[in-house]
């Protein structure tokens, strides 16, 4: 029998692992191909997509620049003040000229928008006239926005609504608190006297707990810490009653303060719907 040369088997192994190695490394290529191939393929994909973003945003705004708000009036009753009238919808038409709003009140929103056809259905609601144009196709608002502590930054959307040219609200939401914006915007339309308060729940103004609290306290938080007895961080209905009471006022004030400044419609004030009511 003849013998194996010295070393051969380690020869043998080795050749075989080198085998091994050159298949790996081919299967490896042939799979890094398959994958350059499917990148070129994505690349290609994507180009298309972001050309048919742009090619949609540039009739987005042709369609936006074309389309403006044409002007909603709501007319109140006769007698002035609150009256309900037949209410007109809102659209949007092209228009060639842009018109001038004649109301006190101005509506900035978009055609098919729920939060503003949720105010402009409130506004109509409570009687009110108004004027809409569209948000888009404008920054009329911007100057009201400004004078009313909009710092320039923060993002706006739709609806703003305009008073008097000088005063604007918006809804900025806040994870602290829900807030209605079509009922805070109503209350604060009542305050600024757009809105009528029956005289029967309206207190003469030198009883009125807003007097009270101006005269008896620094600031707010002293206020809401003297008005919340039982010191749970939201003041009631009764808390207020008990206040009115004790400072020898009309309870129908706590009444009034609750449909003025409960902006969430839990019938309780929180800090912030207290220093909004009292603080301005």
């Amino acid at each position: 029998m003849a013998e194996t040369p010295a070393g051969s088997g380690g020869r043998a192994a080795r050749s075989l692992h080198t085998h091994q190695l050159e298949q790996e490394n081919g299967e490896l290529k042939q799979e890094n191909g398959e994958l350059k191939s499917r990148v070129g393929e994505l690349e290609e994909e994507n180009a298309a997509l972001k050309k048919r973003v742009e090619e949609l945003e540039g009739q987005l705004k042709a369609s936006a620049g074309a389309a403006t708000m044409e002007r909603t009036r709501v007319p109140a009753e006769a007698s002035g003040g609150g009256g309900g009238g037949a209410a007109r919808a809102a659209r949007f038409a092209q228009e060639e000229e842009e018109e001038e709003p004649l109301q006190d009140i101005v509506v900035y929103g978009r055609q098919g928008d729920k939060s503003t056809q949720a105010v402009m259905a409130e506004l109509k609601k409570n009687g009110l006239s108004f004027d809409a144009f569209d948000f888009d196709s404008t920054k009329d608002y911007m100057s009201a926005m400004k004078a009313s502590g909009y710092d320039g930054k923060s993002k706006v959307t739709p609806p703003v609504v305009v008073v008097r040219g000088k005063h604007a609200f918006w809804d900025e939401p806040d994870q602290a608190i829900k807030v209605h914006f079509p009922t805070m915007l109503i209350n604060e339309l009542r305050r600024l006297g757009l809105i009528k308060v029956d005289e029967v729940e309206a207190a003469p103004r030198d009883v009125t707990i807003d007097v009270e609290i101006a005269e008896r306290f620094h600031n707010m938080q002293q206020a809401f810490l003297k008005v919340d007895d039982n010191r749970d961080g939201r003041v009631s209905k009764d808390e207020l009653r008990s206040m009115c009471k004790k400072w020898n006022i009309p309870q129908s004030e706590a009444e009034r303060v609750i449909r003025e400044a409960d902006f969430d419609s839990n019938s309780t004030l929180d800090f912030r719907e207290f220093a909004r009511r009292f603080g301005s």
